[in-house]
């Protein structure tokens, strides 16, 4: 699910694509971001929307992602977290990071969500 969800942003995907791969919360987390955006820039809110998806497009053009662990727990409220190890593929100043990806198992939609991506720089 999370190489499905890396390789479709690496290709470009649409707002309501995203939407589809994060946790309800997470979207409304993201129109929030995306509205004080656009109150900084004074531009309209679908522009400001294309050009977050542009960054976490570009983002994801520059990253080769690795898995290294992965964890299930929860018998009810199923949930996963992925360790990954991520190197930049665009800069050399950039180091290397650790990222956890944090998953929820929605009983809406019968499958995994991301709840949220931490990353962590590596020493």
């Amino acid at each position: 699910f999370v190489g499905n969800y890396y390789s479709h942003l690496n290709r470009g995907m649409s707002r309501q694509q995203f939407d589809s791969y994060w946790t309800a919360k997470k979207a409304v987390e993201m129109d929030e971001l995306t509205v004080r955006v656009s109150e900084i820039t004074g531009k309209e809110l679908r522009q400001e929307s294309q050009r977050l998806m542009d960054l976490a497009h570009m983002e994801a053009k520059c990253e080769e992602i690795e898995l290294s662990s992965a964890k299930t727990f929860g018998a009810a409220d199923r949930k996963a977290k992925l360790r990954y190890n991520v190197r930049s593929t665009c800069a050399d100043w950039k180091s290397s990071t650790q990222r956890t990806v944090t998953l929820q198992y929605s009983t809406v939609n019968r499958s995994w969500v991301i709840d949220r991506i931490e990353n962590e720089e590596q020493k």
